[in-house]
Formats: C-alpha cells, sequence, structure tokens
C-alpha cells in the first residue's frame, strides 16, 4: 500500500474517533451538566475557530515548507530552523491571546452571552480558564502541522487520539467524582492540553533533530521568516476570513439566542460537520504530495491526484451528506435521547448539511491552489463571500433565528461552490470545465442522489425500531458509496480494494 493510501486511512480512522467521540460524549455533558452549562462549552468551541485566525497563516506555511524536498544537505536543519522561528512567534501570539480572553471576560458574560439564570462570577471564572486551555489548544496547531507536512501521519493521529480519549472522554471521571462544574471541564482541558503541547513538541523536534544537535539562534534565524513572508500573509488574510465565515453563524447566534438556544444549534452544527470530517483527512494525506508534484512541474501525476482525490471526497461526503439530512429526526433523537432538543435541531441541522457537503467539494481544489503557492483567489473567494455571507446571516437570524442562519449557509455555498471550482480548474488544469464538472460534479452527485432517495422512500416500509433503522443507513450508504465509486472510475467490484490500493494515488 502506498504511503499516501496509508496516510488517507489513518486521517480517517483519526477523524472519524474524534467525530465518534464527539457524538458519544456529548450527550454525557448534557446529562452531566445541563444544556445551559452545555451552552458555555458550545462557546468555547465556537472561539476555537474564531482563533484560527490567530494562526497568522503559520500552521499552513510551515505544512507546505516541512512538504518540500529540498535539495540541499541541509535539509533537515533548515526545516528544524524554519519550525523554531515560526515557533517563537507562535507563543508570542498565543500569550497575547490569552491576555486579550481575560481582560474580555466580564464582557463576554455581561454584554455577548445571555447566560440566563447562571451564576455570572462562576461564568466568568470560567471563561477565564478556558482563555488559557484556547492558548495551549492554539500552539498544538503548529507541531501538528509539522508532522502532517512530513507525512508522519499515522504519528499525528495517535497523539490526537490518545489526546482526543483523554480530553473529551476521561473528563467525564472528574465530572462524575469531583464536581459537575464548568471550573472542572476547562481545568482538565488546561492540563490535558499542556500534555499535549509538551509530548508533540518533543517528538517534532527529536524527528528533525535525529541523532545530531542543530543550532539555533533567534538574532540569526528568525531572518528565516522573510523567506516565507509572502505566503504566510496570504495565509493569514484566508484563515482570517475563512475562521470569521465558518463561526459567523455561531457567534451572531450567540449574540441573539439563550444560552439554551446556542447549545441546540451547537447541536445540529456538530451533526453537519460530518461530510467536512470526512473530507479533511483526504486533504491532509494529498497536500504533501500536491506540493512535490507542483514544485517539479510533473502535471501528469499533479492533475491525477487533484482529479482522483476530489472525486473520493465528492462521493464519501455527498453520501454522508445526503444520508443525514433525510434522515436527521431520527439520528439527532438517537444521539441526544432528548425528544425537544432533537425536534429543535432538525431542520437546521439538514440546511446545515447541505451547505456543509458543497463546502466539502472546495477542500481539495483549496489545497490545490495552497500547492501552487497562490494564496490570491482563496483570498478574493473568502472576501467576497463576506460581503454576502454578513448582512444574510445578521437578517435572517435576527429575524428567523437558528433556522434563518442555518439557510443563510446552505444559500451561500449554493453560490460560492461552482464558482470556486471554475476558477481552479481554469487556472491550474488543462481541463475544460463543462467536461470536468460533468465527469466529477454532476454524474455521481445525481447517481448518489437518486440511490439516497430511492433507499429512503422504501425505508418505512421494510424497517421497524431504531437500531435496524441504523443498520440499514448504515449498509444502504456503504452500497451507493461503492456502487458510485464502481460507476465513477469504471472498476469492478473485485477489483476495488486493489484498485484503491495501487491505482488511486
Amino acid at each position: 500500500m502506498s504511503s499516501i493510501n496509508r496516510n488517507i486511512i489513518a486521517n480517517m480512522l483519526g477523524k472519524g474517533w474524534s467525530m465518534f467521540s464527539v457524538y458519544v460524549f456529548i450527550p454525557l455533558y448534557i446529562n452531566i451538566l445541563g444544556v445551559k452549562l452545555y451552552g458555555i462549552i458550545g462557546f468555547y468551541a465556537v472561539l476555537q475557530g474564531i482563533l484560527i485566525f490567530a494562526d497568522a497563516g503559520l500552521t499552513a506555511t510551515l505544512k507546505r515548507e516541512m512538504s518540500k524536498e529540498s535539495q540541499c544537505a541541509n535539509d533537515k536543519a533548515y526545516k528544524y530552523r524554519i519550525l523554531r522561528s515560526i515557533e517563537t512567534v507562535y507563543f508570542l501570539i498565543m500569550f497575547l491571546l490569552i491576555i486579550i480572553l481575560l481582560l474580555f471576560s466580564d464582557y463576554l458574560v455581561s454584554d455577548w452571552l445571555d447566560i440566563e439564570n447562571l451564576d455570572q462570577n462562576m461564568a466568568r471564572n470560567a471563561i477565564k480558564i478556558m482563555a488559557i486551555a484556547l492558548g495551549l489548544n492554539f500552539i498544538s496547531s503548529l507541531y501538528q502541522g509539522a508532522l502532517l507536512g512530513m507525512e508522519k501521519q499515522v504519528k499525528s493521529n495517535l497523539f490526537r487520539f490518545f489526546w482526543s480519549v483523554f480530553k473529551s472522554g476521561i473528563v467525564i471521571a472528574p465530572l462524575i467524582f469531583i464536581d459537575n462544574t464548568l471550573y472542572v471541564f476547562f481545568v482538565w482541558q488546561v492540563i490535558v492540553n499542556l500534555i499535549y503541547v509538551f509530548a508533540l513538541r518533543y517528538y517534532v523536534l527529536k524527528v528533525l533533530q535525529g541523532n545530531s544537535r542543530i543550532e539555533w539562534n533567534p538574532k540569526k534565524h528568525l531572518g528565516y521568516l522573510r523567506n516565507v513572508q509572502k505566503y504566510a500573509v496570504g495565509m493569514f488574510v484566508i484563515a482570517v476570513v475563512a475562521s470569521v465565515n465558518n463561526q459567523l453563524d455561531k457567534l451572531i447566534l450567540s449574540k441573539i439566542l439563550s444560552v439554551t438556544d446556542l447549545g441546540i444549534y451547537t447541536v445540529a452544527y456538530t451533526l453537519s460537520m460530518i461530510p467536512i470530517v470526512f473530507s479533511a483527512p483526504i486533504a491532509v494525506a494529498i497536500f504533501p504530495r500536491l506540493t512535490k508534484f507542483y514544485e517539479s512541474s510533473d502535471k501528469d501525476r499533479l492533475h491525477t491526484t487533484f482529479n482522483n482525490s476530489f472525486l473520493l471526497v465528492a462521493i464519501i461526503t455527498t453520501t454522508i451528506g445526503v444520508t443525514l439530512s433525510l434522515n436527521s429526526k431520527l439520528l439527532l433523537n438517537v444521539w441526544t435521547q432528548n425528544i425537544d432538543i432533537s425536534h429543535k435541531a432538525m431542520l437546521p441541522a439538514s440546511l446545515l448539511l447541505i451547505g456543509q457537503t458543497l463546502l466539502s467539494y472546495q477542500v481539495i481544489p483549496f489545497n490545490m491552489l495552497l500547492a501552487a503557492g497562490n494564496t490570491m483567489v482563496n483570498i478574493k473567494m473568502g472576501l467576497y463571500g463576506f460581503l454576502l455571507l454578513i448582512p444574510m446571516m445578521i437578517l435572517m437570524g435576527n429575524y428567523y433565528g437558528m433556522i434563518g442562519v442555518a439557510i443563510s449557509w446552505a444559500i451561500y455555498n449554493v453560490i460560492t461552490t461552482p464558482i470556486f471550482l471554475y476558477i481552479v480548474v481554469k487556472k491550474l488544469t488543462h481541463f475544460k470545465f463543462g467536461e470536468w464538472v460533468l465527469t466529477y460534479c454532476i454524474k455521481p452527485i445525481l447517481t448518489i442522489l437518486m440511490c439516497s432517495l430511492f433507499f429512503f422512500l422504501i425505508k418505512p416500509k421494510i424497517i421497524t425500531g431504531q437500531i435496524i433503522e441504523l443498520l440499514y443507513l448504515f449498509f444502504s450508504s456503504v452500497f451507493v458509496c461503492i456502487l458510485t465509486f464502481k460507476l465513477t472510475f469504471k472498476v469492478k467490484p473485485r477489483d476495488l480494494i486493489g484498485f484503491f490500493r495501487h491505482e488511486l494515488f
């Protein structure tokens, strides 16, 4: 099996566990803490998403530098020094972020969040502890970026797995046996994140240094940042716009809804993230190869890798998105075991799933542009989308609440996704867009829509009981996915495994 396929599988398992843990533990958090306190944890997730902008494009820049195959003998020394240089900037940003959140904790509690009848002092102190956890979580992304760029993706996912187990799962023990409060929850996040950062940093530096000791002098080697400043600035703007666009819905709702309704929307949004979660592992595994093929001007392998990875993402995420959207009520009810939450979250979840499935189609083209060192297209698309999304979400959110915001997100992606695909295909490939979109978008998507709708319509006639229904959804989705893959790549069923292992990439 090729290393890229091994990395995709490792990333899929890692993301799969991450999402599994989220879906297992969120109902437990709600049961132990209550939906109001979970609303504060939902706000924590919003801040995590927004703080992507503080990355300043440095993680993406580092990942690209680590992906390059340098011809010089000093390759590892360069990579070590660029890591240490970016790390210095990261620590400064981390401390600044923590200080800002500490200073604004009073404002967030008294003027931004509607905490209903929760104790203000408790909420304020929880946000202060949250600030430290956010800072540590932020800097861990740097070392993960280094691992991904070096194609150490199996190791990366092992680190993430153990971090997720302790962060999301074992936290339940202190909540039960010590105290079911936000203090305990966020102090635990701080401890786990701190250990995670130390472990990641130790391993990354060990890989880069090996048995030798590489010199790093701040006065001398911080100048390495000049080599990547143009790309980093572009990635910074992309990160700012993307984080605002992706978190704008929850940011607006955190202002206009109570923490109870914010918690319900967070549940709907979490379900809708599954298509993106399954597209990310493929993109992460593909990016280093896209970078290498672009840098070496190997256009045939570049275009083949782009097309195959795009198709793989489209088939998987469309199957998942359509299945979840058609069955959101059942899945939310089984997941939360709360009829009221599932009823309120059902429609927003279905609408958000449409938007997130369309957004998943942009993931591989987005990485294609970054591999080519082109940040301007992503910046322009983000800014134009920003101008469309902000007024639409504010207007719809104020009139229709969480449903209005979800409609806005779906409309936004219906408009922007075809435009983005057109630009990338025209700019970086030799394909005719009409033929490309017919082969790689319309045919597989229509196949999935028709097959999924067929299984959905016949389901009431043959299914009784939630467990049987869930098994039906799983196996019918797998069947639709394999059938579409077979028809699209023109592979015989008995050759599918061999094709994936040796021919897909």
